[in-house]
Parts: C-alpha cells; sequence; structure tokens
C-alpha cells in the first residue's frame, strides 16, 4: 500500500469538504482503535492548500472514504512540512 493524496480545490474549502475529509477519517480511525502508524496530514503552505496527505496504514483501513475524495497514490511527502491532523497521541498502539 502507498501513501495517498487528495486534493481539493479552493471551492471545496469553501464548502468545508476539507472538514468532512478529516471528520470522517477521524471516525474511521477511532473505529479502528487509533493505530499509531495512521496519520492524516495536510499542506501548510499557501501554494499547497488544500493536499491532503495518508499513511499507507491509514489508507489501508480508509480506502474506500479516500477513494470517494479522488485520492491518488503520491510518493512519502516530507512530513516536516506538514500539519498532523489526525494521529495517535498517546504513541500505545503499534498499528
Amino acid at each position: 500500500m502507498s501513501w495517498k493524496r487528495v486534493t481539493l480545490t479552493n471551492q471545496d474549502i469553501m464548502a468545508s469538504k476539507h472538514m468532512r475529509l478529516q471528520d470522517e477519517f477521524a471516525k474511521i480511525f477511532m473505529l479502528k482503535g487509533a493505530p499509531a502508524a495512521a496519520v492524516m496530514y495536510g499542506a501548510m503552505k499557501v501554494r499547497d492548500r488544500g493536499n491532503y496527505y495518508f499513511t499507507p496504514a491509514a489508507a489501508a483501513f480508509a480506502g474506500n472514504l479516500l477513494h470517494s475524495y479522488g485520492a491518488v497514490d503520491c510518493e512519502e511527502p516530507d512530513v516536516r512540512s506538514l500539519a498532523t491532523l489526525v494521529k495517535n497521541s498517546t504513541g500505545g498502539d503499534s498499528d
């Protein structure tokens, strides 16, 4: 399984589609026990606005959701340049 990227338009963002994506992913994430390796990131740079990234572990259980938002395979991004949106903050689960 590879990294996935969802790209939303400015119109999508104005319609709060990014918040629905994050909320829907967070619900699935919690139902799966908040696996530590499953993380959702969002771009912080204005030029990259609308790009959301999902680790392979996240894509493994949220594939249908990501597909419904037009997710595509992508290279692993430099997560240091991204905002962490959904992750296991306890570190207690390994997958």
